[in-house]
């Protein structure tokens, strides 16, 4: 995962529409087109690849060994 920044998270919302995923505390929003997921964790943002993940019907979560020092 690369952190980002809030202006480029709401950049990225603003830009790329029902085409990126949102991951947090609260659970996940994910469509079938999104390639880009924005993981929101411990007040911290980052921008992840769909393959970070792990999906099984409509459980989400990341996969245990996803790099968060980027």
């Amino acid at each position: 995962m690369l952190k980002i920044t809030y202006k480029i998270e709401q950049e990225l919302i603003l830009y790329t529409g029902n085409n990126i995923g949102l991951f947090g505390e609260f659970g996940a929003i994910i469509g079938d087109r999104s390639e880009f997921v924005i993981v929101t964790e411990d007040d911290n943002i980052y921008l992840a690849h769909i393959s970070e993940f792990d999906r099984e019907g409509v459980l989400v979560k990341l996969k245990d060994n996803v790099r968060r020092d980027l």
